[in-house]
């Protein structure tokens, strides 16, 4: 690390003191830089740089992808009378003894997760 590095690594080190501070303060940040002589642009910057720091020295993050796990159950046979649909269903799919209402509103997410393991059903 060089000298101009160390100057900015402890520059940063009193900033992240000074945000801490004035987020804890209470006042807005206009108050607090009034109260500290401090432009409302440079806290702003120093700002950005705390949290850009802070990002960069978060842990990694490894983005899976959920697998599939297929899973094998036995599907009770239920009458008729039994079965009672739910008004606010968009779409019921009846494959044998086995009902799936998929409810208007249900998110994109939950549909595309629903049929991918219907897919690996078989």
């Amino acid at each position: 690390m060089n000298l101009n590095q160390v100057g900015q690594t402890y520059k940063l080190s009193q900033w992240i003191t000074l945000v801490r501070d004035c987020q804890s303060s209470g006042k807005t940040v206009e108050a607090w830089c009034n109260d500290n002589n401090i432009s409302r642009n440079t806290y702003y910057y120093w700002l950005r740089r705390v949290r850009r720091a802070a990002c960069e020295n978060l842990p990694g993050i490894v983005k899976r992808e959920n697998p599939i796990v297929p899973v094998t159950f036995q599907i009770p046979v239920v009458s008729s009378e039994k079965i009672q649909s739910c008004s606010d269903a968009g779409i019921t799919l009846h494959i044998g003894s086995f009902i799936l209402e998929l409810h208007n509103g249900m998110s994109s997410e939950l549909l595309t997760t629903t049929l991918q393991a219907l897919n690996h059903v078989g």
